[in-house]
């Protein structure tokens, strides 16, 4: 892979989203159905756009508004990829954990609201006081990289 963001888009897609080696074709392809033909980089201005809060279409943006990281419905916990004990009752940021799952699915997802919203504030990366860098809703970024 070249060291550029095409690389980094290429790598994070297959590497940390556990996505196929075709998925970065498949979003090519689909882009050249509204015009002749896409590039590499209209592949990535797209998922660049997709997130990006001054974007015309930030769709994935939208969708994560919505989504949950956790659903109760009657008797049933919804989660994407299961659940560890450990992870159970904990969330990001607090320093005890829930006392029941309807408290940790209600306090998870209102941090997930928190993070995004941090996010949408400040997307762009910045280099802090600590001389690190950092990005709003890098707590979310990094709660959902394996």
């Amino acid at each position: 892979l070249e060291r550029d963001q095409i690389g980094k888009l290429k790598w994070m897609l297959h590497c940390t989203m556990g996505c196929q080696d075709t998925t970065f074709l498949t979003r090519k392809d689909e882009l050249s159905l509204f015009k002749d033909r896409a590039t590499d980089d209209d592949v990535l201005r797209s998922y660049i756009d997709s997130v990006d809060p001054k974007s015309n279409d930030p769709w994935m943006l939208h969708f994560l508004r919505v989504g949950q990281l956790a659903v109760i419905l009657e008797d049933t916990l919804f989660v994407h990829g299961g659940l560890q004990d450990e992870s159970a009752g904990f969330v990001p940021g607090r320093e005890t954990s829930c006392e029941t799952v309807q408290e940790w699915v209600e306090e998870l997802n209102a941090w997930k609201a928190r993070e995004l919203r941090d996010f949408e504030q400040s997307p762009r990366w910045q280099v802090g006081a600590d001389s690190k860098t950092t990005r709003g809703g890098a707590a979310l970024i990094k709660y959902g990289t394996p």
